[in-house]
């Protein structure tokens, strides 16, 4: 897993606690639809600062294209929950074989949420190890 998507994952996973926040204010639509447009302008702001230290994700135009809903949701979804595949991954010593052998195990045990299966798995696992170590 690459730092960097590791980092742009986050960085998403903040601009969208923003949005949520904006959401499921008491505001009224036309309010939320009002303050929406200075949030994405923000986003797109924050994004141009760090895009220059996401290497290998500079094909992300988040800064240069109109920013909405549709296009944060599109980023989200290819980047969601990727810490935990990290874990998963480190827990396999970097074995990637391992790792999405692990992957589909895991979601096949657990259709409903195999995202929630692979949180578990690195969850359990984690604090597993760090008990026989200590």
């Amino acid at each position: 897993m690459f730092a960097s998507d590791l980092k742009f994952a986050g960085f998403l996973l903040q601009q969208e606690a923003q949005l949520l926040k904006l959401y499921g204010s008491k505001l009224d639509r036309d309010e939320i639809l009002k303050q929406r447009i200075p949030l994405f302008a923000q986003i797109q702001t924050d994004y141009a600062r760090v895009k220059s230290s996401l290497s290998g994700l500079e094909r992300f135009d988040l800064d240069k294209e109109p920013l909405n809903n549709a296009v944060m949701i599109n980023y989200r979804l290819y980047f969601h929950h990727l810490d935990d595949f990290a874990a998963l991954e480190r827990l396999h010593k970097g074995d990637l074989r391992t790792t999405i052998d692990a992957i589909i195990e895991l979601a096949k045990s657990n259709t409903n949420d195999p995202f929630h299966a692979i949180w578990q798995a690195t969850t359990s696992r984690a604090g597993a190890a760090s008990h026989a170590g200590g």
